[in-house]
Formats: C-alpha cells, structure tokens, sequence
C-alpha cells in the first residue's frame, strides 16, 4: 500500500515539473523573439541588412543564448506573425520583415536546409523612412506649443522608430526665440477647445487680445466674439482661426494666441448637446467646402482677409526669386509694354488681398510697383503722402 502511495504522489510532483518546464521554455521562446526582433529594429534596414549567423552573433553579445536551428525557427515565425500572409504586389510594403526570397512562399513546416539557406539577408522595414523621420522632428522642433524639454523627450521618442545607422541632421537647425504672447498651455488650451469646436460643427465664443502700453495683454473690445470656425491654420510661426464672425457674411482670421477665455455655449456634453450650429461655410464668402490652403495664403499675405483681386505688378526681373518666395509658381508673366517697361523689369499678375499687396508693395518699393488696378495704386500714393506729411516733407 505504501508503494502505491508513494506513486500516487509522485505523479502530481512530476506533472508540476513538467508544467514548470514547459513555461520556461515558452518564457525563453518568447525572450528570443523579442530579442530576434531588436536586433532587427535596431541594426537593419534595406541598405544594411543581416545573416542569420550576424544576427545570431548579436545575439550572444546580448547574452541571449541560442542555436543556429532555434534562430532560425524563431525568423520564420516572426515573418508569419509580422508579415501578410502571402506576398502581393499590393502588400509589399506591408512587410515588416524583409529577406531574400521573402516574395516566394514559406511553408510553416518546411525545415529543410534549402528553405533555411534562402531564408537570409534580413531587415526590417521601418514605418518611417529617415526622410519622414526628419520631417517630424522638424516639425516638432518649430511647434509653438512646445517647450524645448518637451520638444527634446519627444525627439528622442521618434528617433526610437528608426535604427542605429540614421543619422539627425536637423540637430543642427536652431530656430531664432520669438516674444511669447498666451502661455504655452494656455495656447494649447485654445487649439483644443477650437478642434473640438470644429470638429462638431458648433460656434465658440472669445475674448480677443492686444498689448497696451504696460506690456500686458487687455482685450480690444468687452464684447466677446462670437464666431462659426473652420479651419486653423499655421502661418510665419503663428497659429490662426479662419472663421465667419456673427453678423457678417465673410471670412475672418483671428490670431490664435491673442484669444483667450474660449467656450462653447450652450454645450453638455450630459445630455449630448454639443453646442450651437455654425454656419455653413458654404454661405461665408472666401471660403469653399474643398479648401485649398496653399491658394488661400497666397491670396492672403499676412493673413489679411478682403477679398482678392487680380493684381499687375511691375518687378525687377532680376527679383524673381522675390516674387516666388511670397506667391510660389502662382503668378503670370504679362506680355511687355513698350511703353511702359525697359530691359529690367517685366509684368506678371497675382491674385491677392488688395491691403496685403498695399503692405506688401511699399515693403519692395525699390523692386515694385503696382499698375494696376488704378484704385489699389492710388490708395498706395496716399499712403506714401501721409508718411512724408509726418515727416514735414
């Protein structure tokens, strides 16, 4: 009886090593394909791609002990795992891991050495390319609503989505300091309130703000501004609102960082209520439902928002580059007048706010100046006039 006893408890004992066996290879299987894809995140990409005998080198110097067999099993199941199932020409760039021979077909339980010896020259295909990377670091290092700390931990969480071999060059970009207007928080605030706003279609109500003598930013007026949004908008470092204030059929832009005190009326968000409609921006002049943006600055240097009108300008053709920072490839050349121009300057046409172009033109006045239309030239002689009154000439 005793030894029918003993055997009785000895198999539970050896079933729990057994189990205990079990989940330390299966700890270890999984250890080694994480480590396995590590390697590949870190040291691979399609110009720098490894061996299994590299990878598996780099391994023992991680101290990740491993057999060329077991490596090579743990590749294979990555690729299933990781990869689509079958290689399209359509689904190719939605391969992580990438090796020689990856668009022929894999079979789970083939472990021949032929199968293994083509199985080689791996790396694994980043979501971001070096160029996208730097794009968003750039992106990051000009943001106004970031601080420089912020800005250097999230630079450093991005640089975690490529490998060793890229290399930052926009470390060396540094932007000039401009005069702070809201706190970084309280622009965030603004933006946030705004998409939100934006996002459901609702008006939002502000205060607007200007700088008075004593340095401190007052509002301009009691009243709050009541506005349906639409777009924001970055421009020369600054955010905007482009927007149809109440009353009014046009367009307006307020500067981002001037406004403050931002609500939704009439919003809860217990009962579903999500605000007030805005109006549909169909009915706002200046705007249209499939808005290009790159053609709206253009039209609006300096954010200013009357209408834009079509615009002759006389310029240095030696000032073309001039003309193509301000308005890109978006002007045409006029054929010359004799009359009217010599072997220097030529005459192109615009679209654009009437008072930017007034600004604008006075700005270049050495290399510009405007023919027509006759009223936009006459307002830019009165201007000219009461800055010479000023000055008693």
């Amino acid at each position: 009886m005793a030894k029918k006893k003993a055997r009785v408890e000895e198999k539970p004992a050896a079933k729990k090593q057994k189990g205990r066996q079990s989940g330390i290879a299966q700890s270890d299987s999984v250890i080694l394909a994480l480590a396995t894809l590590e390697v590949l995140k870190d040291e691979t990409d399609k110009e720098s791609p490894l061996t299994q005998n590299q990878i598996l080198r780099l391994l023992k110097e991680k101290s990740v002990k491993c057999t060329a067999k077991t490596l090579s099993s743990t590749l294979k199941k990555l690729t299933w795992a990781l990869n689509p199932p079958v290689y399209t020409e359509e689904d190719k760039d939605y391969f992580r891991i990438v090796y020689s021979g990856y668009d022929r077909e894999l079979e789970e339980d083939d472990d021949t050495k032929e199968n293994s010896r083509y199985m080689s020259n791996f790396y694994y295909a980043h979501d971001f390319s070096y160029q996208e990377i730097d794009r968003l670091i750039e992106g990051i290092q000009f943001s106004k609503t970031l601080t420089t700390d912020e800005a250097n931990k999230i630079i450093e969480k991005i640089k975690k989505l490529t490998n060793r071999h890229y290399s930052n060059i926009t470390s060396q970009i540094y932007t000039v300091p401009e005069f702070a207007t809201a706190p970084q928080e309280q622009l965030k605030e603004n933006l946030k309130t705004m998409q939100t706003a934006i996002a459901d279609q609702v008006k939002m109500t502000f205060v607007f703000n200007g700088y008075d003598k004593n340095k401190q930013l007052v509002p301009i007026r009691e009243k709050r501004y009541t506005v349906s949004p639409y777009y924001v908008v970055a421009y020369n470092g600054k955010y905007y609102l482009l927007a149809n204030t109440d009353y009014f059929d046009n367009v307006s832009i307020y500067r981002v960082d001037l406004m403050s005190a931002i609500e939704i009326p009439e919003r809860n968000e217990k009962n579903g209520n999500k605000g007030i409609d805005a109006k549909k921006m169909s009915e706002v002049k200046g705007l249209k439902e499939k808005w290009d943006p790159d053609d709206f600055m253009l039209k609006h240097l300096n954010m200013f928002y009357d209408e834009p009108q079509t615009i002759t300008l006389k310029v240095r053709n030696n000032r073309y580059t001039m003309v193509h920072d301000w308005f890109g490839d978006r002007y045409t050349t006029v054929k010359k007048r004799a009359q009217n121009l010599d072997e220097q300057h030529d005459l192109i046409r615009v679209c654009c706010s009437p008072n930017a172009i007034i600004n604008w033109a006075l700005q270049y006045s050495n290399d510009v100046e405007v023919v027509e239309p006759v009223e936009i030239r006459n307002a830019i002689v009165q201007r000219l006039k009461d800055t010479l009154a000023k000055y008693d000439l």
